[in-house]
């Protein structure tokens, strides 16, 4: 064996060599960039939960405001002279079919948008009442609220408010979507 023969097998092992480390560095490159890209949609979470949290708890809020101010519309609980509760449905609904939204008052500095178009209303005489509206923020946020007044036996009555947040559209569908939820129960 000439020297000229150990050169030739050996250019072999250098193309080889380096084309095993370059795969070895593409590899550990690629689960860098894996971890690092798991890490930041991890790390995103902590803020769409506050996202979600706090609009529902705007939700929250501007229905208690509602439900206190008279049960302005979502009906009210009265009672007979034996002290006997029931439901009187409401007269008021925040929005009117030929003008659009008449009230907004949970938003005074323009910051949650009551959408008009979500909002249903159901009413039993047995039962009471419960109605669904939506709000959404700025950022795109959603709270869907739903408030169930009624009247529980003849001296009881109930009002119940869910809200549930969401950190994007309440109707969009996304894998990164988080939902917060509140619920509130008062008897009266």
């Amino acid at each position: 064996m000439t020297i000229s023969t150990k050169r030739k097998e050996s250019k072999g092992f250098v193309i080889f060599y380096a084309v095993l480390v370059t795969s070895i560095v593409l590899v550990v490159s690629l689960l860098v960039s894996d971890i690092l890209t798991r890490q930041i949609i991890i790390g995103s979470l902590g803020t769409n939960y506050q996202y979600a949290y706090y609009i529902a708890q705007a939700g929250n809020e501007c229905a208690r405001h509602y439900v206190d101010d008279g049960y302005k519309f979502f009906g009210r609980i009265e009672s007979d002279a034996e002290g006997n509760a029931s439901f009187v449905e409401s007269d008021y609904l925040p929005i009117d079919v030929d003008n659009g939204l008449k009230d907004n008052s949970c938003s005074t500095d323009g910051n949650l948008i009551l959408d008009s178009n979500s909002i249903s209303y159901d009413y039993t005489p047995e039962f009471g009442a419960t109605t669904v509206f939506r709000l959404t923020n700025q950022i795109g946020a959603c709270a869907e609220v739903k408030v169930d007044i009624g009247v529980d036996d003849l001296t009881t009555a109930h009002v119940k408010v869910i809200s549930k947040g969401y950190n994007i559209g309440c109707d969009e569908v996304n894998p990164r979507k988080v939902t917060a939820e509140i619920d509130t129960w008062n008897l009266r």
